[in-house]
């Protein structure tokens, strides 16, 4: 197949693109309130606040019980007795008490629900974050008639860690189809209140971008069937995905060795007795740096300092994630999370690869912002 037919199909597909692009600015898909303010990652500050509001019989949304009723017609198992919806209190980041010596009372619970009977639901909201040890085991423990349900983006399993090896009743729950469906119920109830349906749209819009559901699947089907029906061009489309593999090799090698001579780094001792080390990786969370820090040359994890340190650097950084096995970890810009340098905009990459010293402008800008954000922990611990 020629060279011509291939740029004729590119062709086509770039004027489905561009047809796309015209659409989503005339109806203004890509405007969302969560996404310009940098919250559409936070787990507490976003989702369960967002979430906590919905279910809450009393919030604000002025709809009562109706939102909870129908997230508690989306469980398929529930309390032994019915919820009592209308008298239920919910509550984010519940504190129930100091984490124990045995790691398995003791914490805070991400989303509370309370009725008048003191039936109990529990759920866990996951959205980047790892899980904390003996977690789900510490939610199972203040109450073993509690439902218990784990929420995640696409349906993970919690580790051995969270349960702490015991086995015991949890339900699952996806961001991806559980709650998108259970927001777009509530969305056909809030016909008489336009503000709460406004406001659900764009929660929607923001869950299907965080799960990867857009307006590019519907064209992906269009695409699918342009090229069906030119079978002969397969051959060249195979050269061309190679060609494309090896320049987001090209630039990720070219990038690594950058970052190789840049990390790991010796951060400046703060307050005296603390000293730093950031390394950065790519591995399931995207790149990003992580901080190992020690107190008298004894590496500092999952204890009270740590937690404290953790505390400190979120503050200075929203993508901030706490770790067990160090003190915490961000991804550095312009990575997103779970950005991966072969999964940068395709843009950018063709940018990073005929500009390499854009390559070195990148590197150095990760490690600006690193030593920044230390410099920042030192003041903050003045």
């Amino acid at each position: 197949m020629t060279i011509t037919a291939l740029r004729e199909l590119l062709s086509e597909i770039n004027h489905m693109l561009d047809y796309q692009r015209r659409l989503t600015a005339r109806t203004g898909d890509k405007f969302n309130v969560f996404r310009i303010l940098g919250m559409e990652s936070c787990e507490v500050k976003t989702h369960s606040a967002f979430l906590r509001e919905l279910l809450d019989p009393k919030g604000s949304h002025g709809m009562g019980a109706v939102f909870l009723n129908l997230f508690l017609g989306c469980i398929s198992d529930a309390n032994n007795q019915p919820f009592k919806t209308a008298s239920a209190t919910v509550e984010a980041e519940k504190f129930i008490g100091q984490i124990n010596t045995e790691c398995n009372h003791g914490g805070r619970i991400d989303l509370y629900l309370e009725d008048e009977c003191h039936q109990h639901i529990f759920i866990e909201n996951k959205i980047y974050a790892g899980d904390q040890e003996t977690q789900m085991l510490r939610y199972h423990n203040h109450d073993k008639h509690a439902t218990l349900i784990y929420l995640t983006l696409e349906g993970n399993e919690p580790n051995e860690s969270s349960t702490g090896g015991e086995a015991f009743d949890l339900i699952k729950l996806t961001y991806k189809k559980d709650i998108k469906n259970w927001l777009e119920m509530c969305r056909k109830e809030s016909v008489t209140h336009p503000v709460v349906r406004e406001s659900l749209s764009q929660y929607i819009q923001l869950i299907c971008a965080l799960t990867n559901q857009t307006e590019e699947d519907a064209m992906m089907e269009e695409i699918k069937e342009l090229v069906l029906e030119k079978p002969e061009l397969a051959k060249s489309i195979d050269l061309l995905n190679e060609a494309w593999g090896q320049i987001k090799d090209e630039v990720s090698k070219s990038f690594w060795n950058l970052i190789k001579q840049q990390f790991p780094m010796d951060l400046d001792p703060i307050e005296g007795e603390l000293s730093g080390k950031a390394q950065c990786y790519e591995d399931n969370d995207g790149v990003h740096v992580q901080f190992h820090i020690s107190k008298d040359g004894v590496e500092i994890s999952a204890n009270e300092l740590a937690n404290r340190l953790y505390v400190q650097l979120s503050r200075i950084e929203q993508t901030m994630q706490k770790h067990n096995a160090y003190v915490a970890w961000y991804n550095p810009k312009p990575f997103k999370r779970r950005d991966k340098v072969a999964c940068l905009d395709p843009s950018e990459i063709i940018k990073l690869r005929k500009n390499p010293c854009d390559i070195e402008t990148m590197v150095q800008g990760i490690s600006d912002q690193t030593r920044d954000i230390w410099k920042q922990l030192g003041e903050q611990l003045k």
